[in-house]
C-alpha cells in the first residue's frame, strides 16, 4: 500500500529485463506476484512482470468511487488526491511523466498503456534512477542536490516503488 499521496515508480529498462525467466522460476514467480495476467503471456521476463506490477500499481493509485450529487472532497475525512510520477532508468534516467501527474482515471488509464509500451534499452544505472526519483518535487523535475533541496523534501516523493531484476552493470 502506498503512504502519502506521491509516489515514484523507478523501473529498471535495462538489457537484462529482457531475458525470459527459467522455467523453473515461473511457479515461485507466479506465487509471489498472483494478480497478474500469467495466462497472457508465454515467455515471461522480468520486463513484463515489472511492467504489469507498473500498470497494476497506476490502477490502485485511481481515486475512489464517489456517489452521484456528492463532492468528491467535500469534507476533511476525503483523501487528498494522489499523484505520480515514473523514472526509467538504463544508461540513463529519464522521467517519463514529465513530473507529476494527478491520479485520475483518465490519467491512469493513459499512463497504464504507455508503460506496457516501454522497451528495454542497454546498461543498468541504478543511481542514476534513484538520484532523478529523489529529485523530483513540485517546481523541478532535477535538482543537483535533493537531500537539502527544501522543494524535494517537502514536495517529494512520499513512496517510491523501485522495479528491477537486481542486477547492476
Amino acid at each position: 500500500p502506498m503512504v502519502g499521496t506521491r509516489v515514484v515508480f523507478v523501473i529498471d529498462v535495462s538489457d537484462s529485463m529482457k531475458y525470459p525467466i527459467t522455467k523453473a522460476d515461473i511457479p515461485k514467480m507466479r506465487e509471489k506476484a498472483p494478480d497478474l495476467p500469467w495466462d497472457k503471456e508465454s515467455k515471461p521476463t522480468a520486463m513484463w512482470i515489472a511492467v504489469e506490477e507498473l500498470a497494476r500499481s497506476i490502477d490502485a493509485l485511481r481515486p475512489p468511487k464517489v456517489q452521484p450529487g456528492r463532492n468528491p472532497r467535500s469534507t476533511k475525512t476525503e483523501p487528498e488526491p494522489r499523484h505520480f510520477a515514473i523514472v526509467t532508468y538504463s544508461h540513463e534516467a529519464k522521467v517519463l511523466t514529465n513530473g507529476w501527474v494527478e491520479a485520475t482515471h483518465a490519467n491512469c488509464n493513459s499512463w497504464m498503456k504507455h508503460a506496457r509500451g516501454l522497451g528495454t534499452e542497454t546498461t543498468t544505472n541504478i543511481h542514476a534512477g534513484l538520484t532523478r526519483a529523489f529529485s523530483i518535487s513540485d517546481k523541478a523535475l532535477s535538482s543537483l542536490t535533493p537531500e537539502t533541496d527544501v522543494d524535494c523534501l517537502l514536495t517529494g516523493a512520499h513512496t517510491m516503488v523501485f522495479l528491477t531484476d537486481g542486477y547492476p552493470t
